[in-house]
This record gives structure tokens, C-alpha cells and sequence, in this order.
């Protein structure tokens, strides 16, 4: 059985991403009204892009990467123009937490041998696998969220 993501056109000439796994069933109840949703009033609706996938996993990805894009960026692909969508695909702008941890770090004042015995400061923590001496990761990236998921140990208490 195959899976898909699609997009759609809607008459006010935004795009509806979803997913499904029958496109005609399922473009035909958009364009009944039979979903109340973001479509319902912005009928009539056009089939620009469908891609079959082997599982609802990766239709459900497709789709959700997708849903981020932007317009032009959503069209290319519907329009299947893949120089158009590689261009649309380069960053703009850097990564702003990218740039905040690289104005923060300083480089030490003389390499560390490495059978030089380092302090305490300079030890990795547990968490996140950086000095302690280092600003914490943000929230989203994995690190942090682990970080923030994490239990509150004391430092004091050992057993």
C-alpha cells in the first residue's frame, strides 16, 4: 500500500500541504467540503503535487518538512524545477544561537598537554559534554533539550 504527501492550490492561491493514502478519495472530500478545516473556505481547491512513499512515517515527514517551506520554495517542487528549489534551499541568514556561542568563545591563553592534570572548571559536564566554563546549548538543540529534561542534581551531595 503506498502513502502520500501532497500538495494543494487553494482558490485564494495559498498551498495546503497534507498527507494521505488514496489522493483521489481524499482530494475529492476537500473539494466537497467534508473537511472543515483550512481548505473549507478557501474552495475550489487543485492537486499541484502528489509523491508516493512506502510508509505513513515517511509520507507524515514529507509532508511536515514541507508545511515549513516557503511559497516559492513549495511551488518549485510542485513545479518540479530542482534548480529552483536548490537555490530557494541555501540559508540567508546565520543561525543566530550559531553565532551567539562563537562571540562567547575565547580561545586559552596556551594549549593544555594532554597529560596535564585539568581543573574542575574545565571538565566536561555530564550533560552536555562541555566545559563548564562553556554557555549553555539553547533549548531546541539536542543537547539542551537534554539538558532542560534532565534532574536537578546537587553538587554538594555525594553518597
Amino acid at each position: 500500500m503506498a502513502f502520500y504527501a501532497y500538495m494543494l492550490e487553494c482558490s485564494d492561491g495559498s498551498i495546503y500541504t497534507g498527507q494521505c493514502d488514496n489522493v483521489e478519495a481524499r482530494l475529492a472530500a476537500h473539494q466537497d467540503g467534508r473537511f472543515r478545516g483550512y481548505t473549507f473556505k478557501r474552495r475550489p481547491i487543485r492537486l499541484i503535487f502528489h509523491e508516493a512513499f512506502a510508509t505513513r512515517e515517511e509520507a507524515l515527514a514529507a509532508e511536515r518538512e514541507t508545511k515549513g517551506w516557503s511559497r516559492q520554495k513549495k511551488s518549485a517542487l510542485a513545479r518540479r524545477d530542482w534548480r529552483a528549489l536548490n537555490e530557494l534551499s541555501i540559508r540567508r541568514t546565520p543561525r543566530r544561537w550559531v553565532t551567539e556561542r562563537c562571540a562567547t568563545a575565547r580561545p586559552s591563553s596556551k594549549p593544555q598537554d594532554e597529560r596535564e592534570v585539568t581543573s574542575a572548571k574545565s571538565q566536561p559536564s555530564a550533560l552536555t559534554g562541555l566545559p563548564a566554563s562553556h554557555p549553555p546549548p539553547p533549548p531546541w538543540s539536542p543537547r539542551g533539550a537534554a539538558r532542560a529534561a534532565a534532574p536537578a542534581r546537587l553538587s554538594s551531595a555525594r553518597p
